[in-house]
Parts: structure tokens; C-alpha cells; sequence
């Protein structure tokens, strides 16, 4: 039997119609980062992405609610941080880790070195 090509762009109508009934735990709640997720941050400058990103890495490194988001255990967690200067990122890290402790420390990665590729057999079918 032969099944129609799944569509590679779905309107949100779709998205939600294909949504089980219960939808399955998350390591960040609510429902912001599944267990085989990757989450990737981005938007005009100055509005707050790295502050977002390092309260939602030190809560999910630590194991612990934090910002308003719920975090069940504490999981391994790698920050590739390429906007901020090396020294501002540690800086704000440092500041909000004084609330925690070292309860992230060994959970934490840092870098900017990061080459990521995708394969020409994956690529979506929207262009610019």
C-alpha cells in the first residue's frame, strides 16, 4: 500500500490535530522541553534570551524549579552561548548560581565551538 507524503510544514490546526490525548512528561514544565528535545533560543537582541537560557539551564542542571518552571530531576545540560562575550555569561551564571549553590556545577557545560551539520536527506522543503 502506498502512503501519502506527510506534509514537511503543518499549520497549527494540523500540529494540534496529531497531539495525543495526554501529552508525555517533560523535563522542563510546563510542557517546554520534552525528554528527546533539543531547545534553541533566538530573537531581535535585548530582549532577554540569555537571561531565559541560563535560568532555564541552571534550573534543569540542578534539578530544581526555578523562574516559574517546574524541573523533576536534574539532567546534563550543554549552553552554547555564541552572543555574549565569554566573561558577561559567567558573570550573570555566577549571580544566579549564589541562590543554588553548586547543586549545577558538574551538570553544566559550556562552549562556543560547536559545528552542528544536517543532512541533505532531512532538509526541510522551505526556502527562502
Amino acid at each position: 500500500m502506498n502512503q501519502a507524503a506527510q506534509p514537511s510544514v503543518l499549520s497549527l490546526a494540523q500540529l494540534l490535530a496529531q497531539q495525543p490525548a495526554a501529552p508525555p512528561p517533560c523535563w522542563i514544565e510546563p510542557g517546554l522541553l520534552p525528554p528527546q528535545g533539543i531547545l534553541f533560543v533566538g530573537g531581535e537582541p535585548k530582549v532577554g534570551k540569555s537571561l531565559l537560557v541560563a535560568n532555564l539551564a541552571l534550573a534543569l542542571a540542578a534539578g530544581s524549579n526555578r523562574a516559574g518552571f517546574t524541573v523533576s530531576a536534574a539532567r546534563r545540560v550543554l549552553v552554547c552561548q555564541f552572543e555574549l562575550p565569554t566573561g558577561q555569561f559567567v558573570a550573570r551564571l555566577a549571580a544566579m548560581r549564589g541562590s543554588m549553590g553548586a547543586a549545577a556545577d558538574n551538570n553544566l557545560w559550556w562552549t562556543r565551538a560547536l559545528r552542528v551539520t544536517c543532512s541533505a536527506r532531512r532538509r526541510d522543503s522551505i526556502t527562502s
